[in-house]
């Protein structure tokens, strides 16, 4: 994937240093297929991904199929999604600490919120091609892509094992953040579009979408960095004190 970004990059800059990009990545990513071979030498039966030794080691765990007969098809999908969101977000000691309900929900509108306006950031770039550049289309196709596997991989391995854990989304971190940035950002321009309805002072004016900007993101931040102190004393110390 890194060496497709590269392609597109420098193809769409002209074509300069191409096949210097992409022999440089892919030398680098060559460096993984180690990783490959010692796991076919360690585990034997052309094991690449070591998924065999895995389903071996954890025998007695509860399988999706014991779950859905003890529960039902609807309760294993409704668990599904609400432990993966509440662990991605929130969720300690071993899955063994959640914090208050109340938090999961703001979260949850949180999340809504700004996936929303990602989407609507979409549809923008998709009406207006000179939303971004060329290459800013592929890449951000690009980590979509990224975001589509990594979803894919946990629904699948939760096919086989009860697994409802959002650190499995983890990887996928950079094109999330990136959705919630570009999510963001949309609602500002949006906010901004409607100030701007009601003239500001001249000398505001053209300082305006950065003080929205500026103004929004900070307010982001500084909501996450409440929660952390929040999460960290009232629900992960109190825990570990008992």
């Amino acid at each position: 994937s890194i060496v497709f970004a590269f392609a597109v990059r420098a193809r769409a800059e002209g074509g300069q240093g191409f096949l210097q990009q992409v022999g440089l990545i892919a030398g680098l990513a060559l460096l993984s297929a180690w990783w490959f071979l010692r796991n076919v030498l360690t585990y034997g039966d052309l094991d690449l991904f070591g998924w065999q030794r895995h389903d071996s080691v954890v025998i007695g765990q509860r399988t999706t199929a014991q779950w859905v007969s003890q529960h039902g098809l609807m309760q294993t999908i409704r668990d599904f999604f609400i432990v993966s969101f509440r662990s991605f977000w929130a969720q300690f000691g071993w899955m063994g600490i959640l914090i208050d309900s109340r938090l999961y929900a703001l979260l949850g509108l949180v999340s809504i919120v700004i996936g929303v306006g990602f989407i609507l950031f979409l549809l923008r770039a998709i009406r207006d091609r000179q939303v971004l550049a060329r290459f800013q289309r592929w890449a951000l196709l690009l980590l979509l892509l990224v975001f589509v596997v990594v979803a894919a991989g946990h629904m699948l391995y939760n096919l086989k094992f009860v697994q409802h854990q959002g650190r499995y989304l983890f990887p996928a971190l950079v094109p999330i953040g990136l959705a919630f940035a570009l999510g963001l950002r949309e609602w500002t321009d949006i906010c901004t579009r409607l100030i701007s309805q009601f003239p500001p002072p001249k000398r505001l004016a053209d300082l305006l979408p950065d003080i929205v900007k500026g103004t929004a993101f900070g307010l982001f931040y500084l909501g996450f960095l409440v929660l952390d102190v929040i999460c960290l004393y009232l629900f992960i110390m109190p825990h570990f004190q008992v």
